[in-house]
């Protein structure tokens, strides 16, 4: 088997991975609809912030900052208004976030955290964020109800959560990421897609309004 370490890591390092998160058309396409969104939410909210108050948004599973890099250049007007946590299980990420938008963002701070596990156990308070985001990360869970509670335990009453996912089955994906362990996780097969980690956009819907997650849209895109 091929471990995720022996392509996020060949000679060259992160960069030869960054095409698939952005810089095409569809990672790009999906990236700005992400950071739109926290910027109108921002937009709302700053409204009713008390003075000294911070926006706190986490980031779930970060990666190499595809999506992150889009929401920092997106939000330089607020840059004095919010707090950004980045995190990911692996602290290689981490390291390459602090080297490489460090300077854009300077609200930024690095954790470590799993979203198979309780929030309890770890480095972030419960209902620390007001928005609460991550791109093609919760699929990669062995059970995406128990995962998505672990996340909802990070929100604060009301908060917002925003997700970059996998509503449809494509091949080039499959033959990319079917190599890995993590693509073949999951022990709900029920809800997932024939052949995929990812979940139709009715199922993605259907468990986020079971576990109370409220207002949900979908945004579909055909590329």
């Amino acid at each position: 088997k091929i471990r995720a370490t022996d392509i996020l890591f060949p000679e060259g390092g992160m960069h030869r991975i960054s095409g698939i998160y952005k810089g095409n058309y569809k990672a790009d396409y999906f990236n700005e609809i992400s950071a739109s969104l926290i910027y109108d939410s921002i937009s709302e909210t700053l409204k009713q912030l008390k003075k000294g108050e911070k926006i706190r948004i986490i980031e779930i599973g970060a990666g190499i900052g595809g999506t992150s890099e889009a929401i920092f250049n997106k939000l330089i007007l607020f840059k004095d208004h919010i707090e950004y946590i980045y995190t990911d299980i692996s602290r290689s990420f981490l390291f390459y976030a602090e080297e490489n938008f460090r300077d854009r963002a300077p609200y930024m701070q690095t954790e470590l955290f799993n979203i198979e596990q309780s929030a309890v156990t770890q480095c972030i308070p419960l209902g620390a964020g007001d928005i609460v985001i991550g791109t093609n990360v919760v699929h990669a869970t062995k059970d995406i109800a128990h995962t998505l509670s672990n996340i909802k335990a990070l929100l604060k009453k009301n908060g917002l959560l925003i997700l970059n996912e996998i509503a449809e089955n494509e091949l080039i994906t499959t033959l990319t990421f079917g190599l890995l362990d993590g693509w073949w996780l999951h022990e709900d097969n029920e809800l997932r897609l024939e052949g995929s980690p990812g979940l139709s956009s009715a199922n993605w819907k259907i468990v986020l309004e079971e576990l109370g997650y409220q207002e949900t849209a979908i945004f579909l895109k055909n590329c």
